[in-house]
């Protein structure tokens, strides 16, 4: 199965998914954020950094140091309305939530996808439930 790997600066708004072969071949790369700098391209297409195999995305998943500015998560190539629905919880309505998922674009999917653990996490450190799945999705919570 295809492999898919979501990239995000810590410090911009840069994004970029990396997707990989069955052998981890680096086979599709796409920039879904703000747009880099010159010295960011520099950086990011430099042979130490990157990741033309998903053993590189890999290891620099784990860098101690590059974590620290880059946060990297391995995603679903194809991200249905099930995956996302079980995912979150079937927390909702879900007919009213695959309305508002079937909306979204491409890059909106993984982003609420991946943003799903965050708000989680934010709900409990506030000790507050979980919003509807059609609230998360209808306000765009992954981006707050």
């Amino acid at each position: 199965m295809e492999k898919q790997y979501y990239m995000k600066s810590r410090k911009s708004g840069a994004e970029h998914c990396f997707s990989y072969d069955l052998n981890g071949n680096l086979i599709a790369f796409k920039s879904v954020g703000e747009p880099l700098t010159t010295k960011g391209w520099e950086w990011l297409l430099s042979p130490e950094i990157f990741p033309y195999n998903e053993a590189r995305i890999q290891a620099l998943q784990n860098h101690p140091t590059l974590r620290k500015s880059i946060e990297i998560k391995a995603v679903p190539i194809s991200i249905t309305f099930e995956d996302f629905w079980n995912e979150y919880g079937k927390i909702g309505t879900k007919a009213v939530a695959k309305r508002k998922f079937e909306k979204l674009k491409p890059e909106e999917v993984i982003k609420a996808f991946i943003g799903i653990e965050k708000e989680r996490t934010k709900k409990k450190l506030d000790n507050t439930a979980m919003p509807y799945a059609e609230t998360y999705l209808n306000q765009k919570r992954w981006e707050v």
